[in-house]
């Protein structure tokens, strides 16, 4: 799972140059300060789900969000600033809808949820899916056939 957070804060750091934070959702925004520098992309597992399959084998079904947020402007403020966090989201939409590196199956977006912002920011938390799947050594796992005999008579 690591791997797959990685992968998506280095896509949309060189995708995005202009949001200034891109890195690992850790409750920066929830500090008294926010400890970021707007914009910001903060990358979190939300959840992952698991379903069984044959020998040992499970299909995983994370989760992930994405909080994406910008200083609020002064007032006045221009249009640019009131709609630059639409731009922002629509922009990470054309980045990540069905990006994948291989490993994990193309990313599908499943919610965009508004921020309840309020110490200087505002935004939204954007939900993707994928799944990959998982292998569990628990002896019973074949890999292929070791021998085969054929008796002619």
């Amino acid at each position: 799972m690591k791997e797959i957070i990685e992968d998506l804060i280095n896509c949309l750091k060189e995708e995005l140059p202009e949001c200034r934070t891109v890195e690992v959702d850790w409750g920066q925004l929830t500090e008294r300060s926010p400890q970021v520098v707007f914009p910001c992309v903060l990358v979190d597992l939300e959840k992952i789900g698991y379903s069984n399959l044959a020998n040992g084998y499970q299909m995983a079904e994370p989760e992930i969000s994405l909080v994406v947020a910008v200083q609020t402007p002064g007032q006045p403020a221009t249009a640019e600033e009131q709609f630059e966090r639409f731009i922002l989201t629509e922009k990470i939409h054309d980045i990540l809808q069905y990006y994948t590196n291989g490993d994990y199956s193309p990313l599908l977006r499943k919610e965009i949820q508004k921020l309840e912002g309020g110490k200087g920011y505002h935004g939204y938390k954007i939900i993707y899916q994928t799944t990959y799947q998982v292998a569990y050594d628990n002896g019973y796992l074949r890999t292929g056939i070791d021998e085969i005999k054929l008796n002619f008579i």
